[in-house]
Order: structure tokens, then sequence, then C-alpha cells
């Protein structure tokens, strides 16, 4: 099998369930924000602020907590995860959550930032406990099951996540990736293909697809897809992307 990591669609800290790929907003932080997992790592200033800021967080200093991730989007307007922390902790403020449940959340993203995903699964099932009804927090369950390398345990997440918005396209690409990493490509592909509808234009979904027709032996379907990839890559410019997987093609029957 051919290896395909979870990082093309996940970092370390991330959003709903419905913003990498369908452009929702939730707060859960399991998925991609642009390139802010290097970001962390290149400029230690913000990567310890915003650690710093989540703790205070868990912790219950919500007052502390907001004047810092103020302060961080305003270094970083674009920032999704700092927006929800934001709304995290506007929710307990407005009395939609409760406070034991916040700052359960904010352990589970502390715990992700520094990559204890064990701990964050710990974290986050002890605040669907409090509500259970807060569905973004499947897909962080899901996620860091993926990020441990538990890909069938994280499928009914996922799945859960499914049952309230069954066009989430961050989901969908979770469960087939987990389907393929767990070599049952007959499942994994109608995910993948009904992604494709939904997301068209994204080159990495296309790869995944022909790699698991290819692992079926559907080697004409497999060529297909990832010549799809190929020409998205080399429309956006993505050069190392395009060799890469046009080394992959060739190697293909």
């Amino acid at each position: 099998m051919i290896s395909f990591p979870l990082a093309v669609f996940t970092g370390i800290i991330l959003l709903s369930s419905s913003t990498a790929l369908s452009g929702g907003e939730e707060y859960s932080f399991c998925k991609r924000e642009e390139n802010n997992q290097a970001k962390d790592k290149e400029d230690s200033g913000y990567g310890f602020v915003l650690r710093t800021a989540v703790k205070k967080a868990s912790s219950g200093y919500f007052f502390e907590a907001k004047k810092m991730f103020k302060e961080l989007l305003r270094e970083n307007p674009d920032s999704l995860n700092v927006r929800q922390s934001l709304q995290i902790i506007e929710d307990f403020e407005k009395k939609k959550i409760s406070k034991e449940f916040a700052q359960k959340v904010f352990k589970g993203i502390y715990f992700i930032l520094n990559q204890d995903y064990e701990a964050a699964i710990e974290a986050y099932k002890e605040a669907l406990d409090i509500d259970p009804e807060k569905s973004e927090l499947y897909y962080n369950l899901g996620s860091a099951y993926q990020f441990l390398g538990r890909y069938r345990e994280s499928i009914p997440y996922f799945e859960k996540v499914l049952d309230s918005n069954s066009g989430d396209s961050d989901c969908l690409f979770h469960i087939g990736l987990a389907y393929y990493s767990e070599k049952e490509y007959e499942k994994a592909i109608p995910y993948l293909e009904d992604l494709i509808n939904r997301v068209p234009h994204n080159p990495e979904i296309y790869t995944l697809l022909g790699l698991s027709y290819y692992s079926l032996k559907r080697h004409e379907e497999a060529q297909t897809a990832i010549k799809k990839a190929l020409a998205i890559y080399k429309k956006t410019g993505q050069e190392q992307e395009y060799k890469e997987t046009k080394e992959l093609l060739d190697n293909l029957p």
C-alpha cells in the first residue's frame, strides 16, 4: 500500500468539521488552518502565546485568555483558530455553554497543540459527557485517533458528525482515508467519489481516490483520477506536488 499522509488535510490545531473543505464555522480544533502548524514552529513567540492563552482558558481564566487571543488576532487576522477560541469564550459569556464544558474543550485543544492525543481524547470525551449534542467534538475525537494511527477507531466519530451534517466534506475525506489506511478500498471509494463531487478542485482527493482504484487493480480509473490531480497541480503552479504525482503516475501500469 502506498502511504498517504494524514497531514494532507490536518495540522496541529484546526477548525470545525466544516471549515477546511466546505467553509462552515463551528468551534472544534482538529482541522487544518492554512499553515499554522508551521507558523507555530517557525515563530516560537506566536506559538508560545497561543499555548499560554489556551492553557489559561483551560483553567477557567477566560478574561486573561480573551485578551491574549485578541492580541493574536491583531497579529494574524486570518487565524480562524483564534477566532474559534474567542467564540468559545463568547458562548460561555452568553451562557450558551457551561464553564466546565468550555474548560474541557480548551483542555482538549491544549493537548492537541502539544501533540498529546491520548489526553486530548480523554478531555473531549469528558466534554461530550457534559454536552453530547456538540457534534463538532466528535470530529475532534476522530482526528485525534487518526493522529495516533488508530484509523478504524476514528470512523464512528466522523460518522456521528455525518449524522447531523451529511455533506461534511472533511468527514468524508477522513472516513475515506481511514478505510484506505485499513486497506478497505471498496469502502473508501464511495466516500472519496462523493467528496470529489462536492470539492472538485482538490488534487489530493483525486490522488487518494486514484490510489484506492489502483489497489483494487482498477488501473484505468486510477490513471484518470491521478491525471486530474496533475492537471490541477499544473494549473495552480504547485511544481513540487506536480513532480511527485507525475512520478507516481509513471510508476502505475
